[in-house]
């Protein structure tokens, strides 16, 4: 929503489950200001990569707030498209390193064996169920995050709907130090810096995670998580 060559524009379409917060190769096209940009970027990607576009959380933050349960999802939008200007020419990107970029991750029931038809339907559960977090696996991986909330005895992962019975205790795992932000209904309601957050309320609302870390003399996202609704 945040590039106009690229707009969306009707936000009364219904039926999906999933929104990707975060496109690597949209967030490069923004930095393509002029030729100098453009060359720069292409050679020094990482210095220019910063997380979703704000407006783009915003949108997520409102369509969520209208009770629509909308999982995150995020893609390195891979081409390996070769360019030229002069004498200059690069591949942006190639697969070996978009790949290890901005990635969808997971949860699923039952493990993974490689077998098609044992693992596509476990896929497709993960991603319609929402547990799922946008990583940006390229400054270090975010496999091994975890975030999810207890009341009593109901349990909820990110994508579930937990139902009060008292005290909300959430929990946060990071597999390295960031900075962590818990957002409730789009603002920040916890913070800390580390691997671990928790926080105990009884407010009703959309809970979900975002991770930052230092990387290339910048304040980077790393981690954004779906959401636990919590009623």
């Amino acid at each position: 929503p945040d590039l106009v060559a690229i707009s969306w524009a009707d936000w009364d379409v219904t039926g999906y489950t999933g929104l990707e917060i975060w496109n690597y190769m949209s967030e490069f096209k923004g930095l393509m200001h002029n030729k100098l940009a453009a060359v720069y970027y292409a050679y020094f990607p990482a210095r220019g990569i910063r997380g979703p576009f704000r407006a783009t959380l915003r949108q997520w933050d409102e369509l969520l707030s209208q009770g629509k349960r909308i999982a995150a999802i995020g893609g390195s939008d891979a081409h390996g498209t070769t360019y030229s200007l002069g004498p200059l020419r690069r591949v942006v990107f190639p697969y070996e390193y978009l790949f290890r970029c901005v990635n969808t991750h997971i949860l699923t029931d039952r493990p993974l064996n490689g077998l098609l038809e044992h693992d596509k339907p476990l896929v497709y559960s993960a991603l319609r169920a929402g547990h799922t977090w946008v990583g940006y696996d390229l400054p270090v991986p975010t496999t091994g995050f975890r975030f999810h909330a207890r009341s009593g005895a109901n349990y909820a992962l990110m994508g579930d709907e937990l139902v009060r019975t008292g005290a909300v205790i959430f929990e946060v795992q990071t597999p390295h130090s960031a900075d962590i932000r818990l957002l409730l209904n789009g603002r920040v309601v916890a913070r800390a810096r580390g691997r671990h957050l928790r926080y105990t309320t009884a407010e009703p609302g959309v809970y979900r995670v975002e991770g930052y870390r230092n990387y290339h003399l910048g304040h980077r996202g790393w981690i954004f998580s779906s959401p636990i609704y919590v009623i």
